[in-house]
């Protein structure tokens, strides 16, 4: 169906096949950011440890690790409510555009 509409769609994915085939070797930049994620991985697996055999966590009551887990809660839910409210802005004002350049092809359209 893309073909008949003239658009066609592809992925990085895609285009890494087109160019390099199925044996392209991994790129120097894919290779570092692999061994960032690595190192990334294993300081917070250290930091987890570290802070698992911390003395106050053990003391640490049922009631304190509610609140603690409900505080944690409602500071991601507001960053996500945060997010949430940039994107509604971002897409009025993207949809406000589109409707200002349909009304434009409109008016040239009729006026020829």
């Amino acid at each position: 169906m893309q073909w008949i509409s003239g658009t066609q769609y592809f992925t990085a994915a895609h285009l890494d096949e087109l160019v390099g085939g199925p044996g392209r070797r991994t790129s120097k930049r894919m290779l570092e950011q692999m061994q960032a994620d690595d190192r990334q991985r294993r300081e917070a697996t250290k930091a987890t440890a570290a802070t698992s055999n911390a003395p106050g966590q053990e003391d640490e009551g049922y009631w304190s690790s509610m609140q603690r887990s409900v505080q944690e809660r409602t500071e991601r839910l507001n960053i996500m409510g945060d997010s949430m409210d940039r994107l509604e802005e971002a897409s009025a004002g993207w949809a406000d555009d589109v409707s200002k350049f349909v009304n434009d092809q409109k008016k040239k359209a009729v006026m020829g």
